[in-house]
């Protein structure tokens, strides 16, 4: 298995089966030149320039851009409804936290996750690696990073 961040909150994995998933793919005005990658699966987790651009995405990957279960490939998906702010989606809209199982692994790509951690999100989050996002204007600040972190208690983050 390899994890490899692209730029912004995009990343590519590939599973010891080569099938390739890529996550929030962006768009150039977010300053990060990505080049088009090669997948199989394509998550989005929420429809924003920064996070949505499926261009880069070549091949015929499925497109994953909504809350439930999934598989495909090796890979199990599950999409968990949130928030891109603190106050119900109202400012920002919704958020899809993509959990991935593969490989005896669990990996959360947070999206732009806005709203405070919930006691029903900590039982469905359990990772072993976990991508969030720091930054306090469009996404949680990293008082509440650290609240995730210290209460998933991933081996990498």
């Amino acid at each position: 298995m390899t994890i490899q961040w692209l730029g912004h909150s995009c990343f590519l994995m590939t599973t010891d089966e080569g099938t390739r998933i890529l996550c929030d793919p962006c768009d150039a005005a977010t300053g990060y030149e990505i080049a088009p990658q090669e997948c199989d699966i394509l998550t989005i987790s929420h429809d924003h320039h920064d996070h949505n651009y499926a261009a880069l995405a070549l091949g015929n990957p499925v497109r994953i851009d909504k809350s439930g279960e999934y598989r495909a490939g090796d890979v199990r998906i599950s999409g968990i409804s949130t928030y891109h702010d603190h106050d119900g989606g109202k400012k920002r809209g919704n958020n899809i936290v993509f959990v991935f199982e593969f490989d005896g692994m669990r990996i959360a790509h947070m999206g732009d996750i806005g709203e405070p951690l919930t006691d029903t999100a900590l039982e469905v989050l359990r990772a072993d690696v976990l991508a969030i996002p720091v930054g306090g204007n469009y996404t949680i600040d990293a008082q509440e990073a650290k609240k995730y972190c210290d209460l998933i208690r991933p081996g990498l983050i």
